[in-house]
């Protein structure tokens, strides 16, 4: 039987009722062709694509007249409507903490989501519902699923959430020139606060990854274009932005783990091995789903942003990291790679207030 919980009543503009149902995702100018890139660091939005913040296959949202209610028993807790508002404290009709616990099946009572113990070297489990009969049974379900529905989409939540510009700009699906592969000519999702560009490339599974097997030209051809457009746009308007190219991966966490690690999960087959080979081969930097997650529930308990272009500068700054997981960070050591907890200084320096 559902376990329905009030989140919100009423809405914050008059024009735009039930703001958690919706998120907006800007579309830019692509005139002349290719050149969408370009509109999205100037911000040249021609409308807005409405879309659902909760997964058709998902439906925990329900709403009547001017309330809106979460399923508990059907929400998996992916944290994306409440995260599509930059400040969700001030729209919630319930107190955050109680959300979270009901969503998360109690998870957040049990210290395992202290936020003390962020980064620690540990991966991070996320709550799963007990309605073992949904379609999307869980998180990780979810981001293996449909590569531009979910993890994109979610991804771009995520990342509009967690930048530190209240001026954010956000984009899905923007067409760029590649000469090098005519096939991958489109980036995921990008996200662009002050001066930090992180273009996204999503993909649902280290498995889809490897099978797919374009990573290894399609990131570092990314790189050059964005660099080049970036380096065009700031000496045109005189600024001093900088891009950053990750992949982005869903599925199982621990199938990201090295393959010397107890937990890791892509040993057989050797999925572990090839992509840490290729990673480091290409220079190809990575963060997981789960990282996002952590990253936004750790925000909303102790209600202080903890953002992406604060915190993935100074953890890569470092050349020695490969990617970042909800545990911590993936370092290479020689000829052993390892992961390795944030220090509470970079994190303290990541964090800022909520407007």
């Amino acid at each position: 039987m559902s376990n329905y919980i009030q989140i919100q009543k009423g809405n914050d503009t008059g024009t735009n009722p039930l703001p958690f149902c919706i998120f907006k995702v800007p579309q830019y100018s692509n005139k002349p062709t290719n050149n969408k890139f370009k509109h999205f660091l100037i911000g040249n939005v021609e409308k807005y694509e409405e879309r659902l913040t909760c997964n058709e296959d998902i439906s925990a949202l329900s709403r009547t007249n001017d309330t809106l209610f979460i399923d508990v028993d059907r929400c998996i807790a992916c944290l994306a409507c409440i995260c599509s508002r930059r400040n969700p404290f001030k729209l919630l009709s319930v107190n955050i903490i109680d959300l979270l616990n009901q969503i998360g099946h109690n998870s957040f009572q049990q210290g395992y989501f202290n936020p003390g113990n962020i980064f620690n070297g540990e991966l991070k489990q996320i709550p799963q519902p007990s309605a073992l009969s949904l379609k999307i049974k869980s998180f990780y379900q979810y981001t293996s699923g449909n590569e531009l529905n979910n993890i994109a989409l979610w991804t771009t939540i995520m990342l509009y959430f967690l930048a530190s510009d209240e001026e954010v700009k956000i984009g899905k699906e923007i067409p760029i020139a590649n000469l090098t592969s005519p096939r991958d000519n489109r980036l995921d999702t990008c996200c662009l606060s002050y001066d930090r560009v992180l273009v996204g490339e999503t993909k649902t599974t280290l498995d889809s990854l490897l099978q797919e097997n374009r990573y290894r030209t399609q990131i570092p051809s990314y790189e050059t274009i964005i660099n080049t457009l970036v380096k065009d746009h700031n000496d045109k308007y005189g600024l001093h932005k900088k891009a950053m190219v990750l992949l982005v991966i869903g599925g199982r966490e621990t199938d990201l783990l090295p393959s010397s690690h107890t937990g890791c999960t892509s040993i057989v087959g050797g999925g572990s091995l090839r992509f840490y080979n290729d990673i480091d081969k290409y220079k190809i930097k990575f963060i997981s789903a789960n990282l996002l997650w952590i990253m936004a529930q750790h925000s909303l308990i102790t209600q202080k942003r903890l953002c992406w272009d604060k915190l993935f500068p100074e953890v890569f700054s470092n050349p020695n990291v490969l990617g970042i997981l909800s545990g911590g960070q993936v370092v290479k050591q020689g000829k052993n790679i390892v992961v390795e907890a944030i220090s509470p200084k970079v994190l303290n320096s990541s964090v800022q207030d909520f407007f």
